[in-house]
């Protein structure tokens, strides 16, 4: 029997990003979003429904950045996935390098 994958385990950079998110605090976890976003929009990737999850049962369902962030890697292509996701993860250090400085 196979074993289930979601999308994003297919590619371990992305399944890296996606554990990264949800494991980061609120405020991060936003910071995050809105970064992943825009790198989005700016790659021309574009969103299959704008429409807000009304039924919550995955852990990035109850925040709507969270849930379009999520939604916009899923709808990029596989190399944009991947250059998005290895940004995201070096923002993330940045910024943490940043907190540590504090």
């Amino acid at each position: 029997m196979p074993e289930y994958k979601r999308w994003y385990d297919n590619e371990p950079t992305v399944s890296l990003l996606i554990s990264l998110i949800k494991n980061a605090e609120a405020d991060v976890q936003n910071k995050i979003s809105n970064f992943i976003i825009k790198k989005a929009q700016e790659a021309g990737t574009e969103l299959e429904s704008d429409m807000f999850r009304e039924f919550k049962r995955r852990w990035y369902d109850y925040d709507e950045t969270t849930y379009n962030s999520i939604e916009y890697l899923r709808c990029s292509t596989i190399e944009t996935r991947k250059d998005i996701s290895i940004d995201a993860i070096n923002y993330l250090y940045s910024i943490s390098e940043c907190i540590k400085e504090l």
